[in-house]
């Protein structure tokens, strides 16, 4: 579809400001055709005399932006009475999207990586407020934050949130994704300030640690009123992260914006002196790598199937690659242990799949459970030994060594061992040798919910 100088190709995303298209300008010849993401705005909004004033004031005063990890807008301009904005187009994924696979993949994102980004997208926030006159961002979530292919972290949509706070409230109503992460003041009236973009921020980590936003189980209404009224549950008491990071996500996260964090400069520096402290390189390939999963089509597929996730969360096309350049799922599944505590009882899992062992990970991270992990028979077979567990599971079908039928029957004919209930994953897809299996104290299919193995995982203990 043409509209002016723009060709527009592709709907990207329909948001509360307009509809997102990436497009190419008319005038380019040839190979010389750069992609833009041109956002075409609701004419509703363009008749508020002070939204569009303050629209046109504020673009101008981010275009002055020229950090690295910033997405400007290059043009805003006026066809036929539609408003729009023109900007690079990133062909990458949002962190929206990539919150989503942590999610569906139950596996949460890497301290290190996690660390990465954060210090990249304060260190956008810092240059921002560096400016002669000093621009908040407003509206920070993971749907304006952009990986490069490269591995590069993007912030969008600076200064749109000075125009947005000038309509009146019944123009554009917020919808449950802004409010998850609005700061506790802005919950109560239009707000844009620098400590509101500390505590979006310091959400949006929480929830790559965690793999969960920490108010994800609040019902949408409620939300607010929950981030009004306290602090999420340290970090540190769900999955085990450095100290000085659980202190600095506590400090970004108060609900008083005068005790928090001072500035998005100490955010890059402390997250900065965490990245020295690891010898992880700036460009981290591993960001990379994680991009290019997440925009190949078998990752896409998964990830939509599984969570209803939107593609149009995606800044691009679903594009399949080799599988030689494709690592294997998902990169996103690094291991980070559960953190135990008081009468900690002892679960191992005997499962090749990274996927599986990260789902019991999370599935325990609330819970006075210590998790072994075991990718092979044998090595499961010696944990038990050595460990002692309270509880197994052990899947069926191990690919290498031992199966999970011999590890069932080795444990259960072991005087030492035949005490310990033990659990036979499976999957659905799969049969079952019945006579073997028939020495477990349970069977499970897989993909199995949160809740089914938390509540087998009572009974057996209990018994």
């Amino acid at each position: 579809m043409d509209f002016g100088a723009y060709r527009l190709e592709a709907l990207l995303e329909e948001g509360r400001l307009g509809h997102a298209y990436r497009a190419v300008r008319h005038e380019c010849l040839g190979s010389f055709e750069r992609p833009f993401l041109v956002k075409l705005l609701r004419r509703g909004l363009t008749q508020s005399t002070p939204f569009l004033r303050t629209l046109i004031e504020s673009v101008g005063r981010a275009s002055a932006l020229s950090h690295s990890t910033v997405v400007t807008v290059e043009e805003l301009g006026e066809i036929e009475d539609q408003y729009f904005l023109a900007s690079e187009y990133i062909a990458g994924t949002s962190l929206a999207y990539v919150c989503a696979a942590a999610k569906s993949y139950q596996a949460p994102f890497p301290v290190l990586q996690t660390a990465l980004i954060g210090a990249q997208v304060a260190a956008a926030l810092d240059q921002a407020q560096e400016l002669s006159d000093p621009l908040a961002h407003g509206h920070l979530t993971p749907w304006n934050i952009l990986l490069s292919p490269d591995g590069e972290v993007l912030v969008t949509d600076f200064g749109l949130a000075d125009a947005v706070v000038r309509l009146p409230r019944n123009m554009l109503t917020p919808t449950p994704r802004d409010l998850r992460y609005l700061a506790p003041e802005q919950s109560s009236a239009p707000l844009v300030s620098g400590p509101a973009d500390l505590y979006s921020l310091g959400l949006i980590l929480y929830e790559l640690l965690a793999a969960c936003h920490p108010y994800a189980f609040a019902p949408d209404v409620a939300v607010a009123e929950q981030v009004s009224r306290g602090v999420p549950r340290p970090i540190g008491d769900v999955v085990d992260v450095p100290a000085d990071l659980s202190a600095l996500l506590g400090r970004l996260l108060v609900v008083d914006p005068m005790k928090r964090l001072g500035s998005a400069r100490e955010v890059y520096e402390e997250l900065c002196a965490l990245l020295d402290r690891s010898e992880l390189p700036r460009a981290d390939p591993t960001l990379r790598q994680i991009v290019w999963e997440l925009r190949g089509q078998q990752a896409t597929d998964t990830v939509s199937a599984a969570t209803g996730a939107a593609t149009a969360d995606v800044r691009s096309g679903t594009v399949a690659h080799p599988a030689a350049e494709k690592p294997s799922i998902p990169v996103v599944a690094q291991t980070i242990v559960p953190k135990p505590a008081g009468n900690t009882k002892r679960v191992l899992v005997v499962d090749d799949s990274r996927t599986i062992q990260q789902a019991f990970r999370i599935t325990y991270a609330l819970q006075d459970v210590e998790l072994l992990t075991a990718s092979r028979g044998e090595e499961g077979l010696k944990l038990a030994s050595q460990q002692r567990p309270h509880l197994i599971f052990v899947d069926h079908d191990l690919r290498f060594g031992l199966s999970g039928y011999d590890v069932l029957e080795s444990i259960k004919g072991d005087p030492r061992l035949t005490y310990i209930p033990v659990v036979l994953c499976f999957s659905g897809a799969q049969g079952v040798d019945t006579d073997r299996a028939a020495k477990a104290n349970a069977r499970v299919a897989k993909p199995f919910e949160t809740q089914e193995i938390l509540d087998l995982t009572a009974k057996l203990l209990k018994s």
